[in-house]
């Protein structure tokens, strides 16, 4: 099992939004390179954090929760996973603000919630 990195692409989103959190061991050029290295207050680079490290920071920072599983009722051998973005009320019920399949890997399917999260936080 290996932790994945987002995406240069999502990486220049999180940045626009605020995403701070570094993990110190890798982050993007401006030509969307990976490079292995410590982030610096100010460095044009982007950060490389892991999916599942953002999905925290959703949680913990924005109180959104990202939520991908299986759908069990396909075939053993296709795969299709449901995205839903959450976000919880004062009276403890939640409003679902994104719902959607991806036939793709769990991690492309974390991938394509956290985008949805991000517009929702633009």
């Amino acid at each position: 099992m290996k932790l994945k990195l987002v995406s240069f692409e999502t990486a220049k989103l999180l940045k626009e939004v605020g995403f701070d959190l570094s993990t110190g061991l890798a982050q993007y050029n401006e030509d969307g390179e990976l490079e292995s290295s410590c982030f610096f207050e100010g460095a044009k680079d982007y950060l490389a954090p892991t999916l599942e490290l953002v999905k925290m920071w959703f949680r913990e920072v924005h109180e959104i929760y990202l939520e991908v599983r299986r759908d069990v009722c396909i075939k053993p051998n296709i795969r299709i996973y449901h995205i839903n973005v959450r976000k919880f009320l004062i009276n403890h019920d939640s409003t679902i603000l994104y719902n959607k399949r991806n036939n793709g890997t769990y991690e492309e399917a974390l991938e394509q919630g956290i985008i949805e999260a991000i517009k929702l936080i633009k």
